[in-house]
């Protein structure tokens, strides 16, 4: 399991838990979702692409 798919399900799974228990706003909660969601696809990418990506990078 990437470093960056374990970020997005943390991240994901704090979204949901603070939409649920608190009344934090929505703003927020849809930057935290969207962050969530661009971890898990970096995450979840093969490892030809995933090098690609982290090449292109730096």
């Amino acid at each position: 399991m990437r470093k960056e798919l374990k970020i997005g399900m943390v991240a994901g799974g704090v979204s949901i838990l603070l939409n649920r228990f608190t009344s934090t706003p929505d703003f927020l909660l849809g930057m935290l979702t969207g962050i969530s969601i661009c971890f898990t696809i970096v995450g979840l990418l093969s490892n030809n692409k995933y090098k690609k990506l982290k090449s292109a990078k730096s």
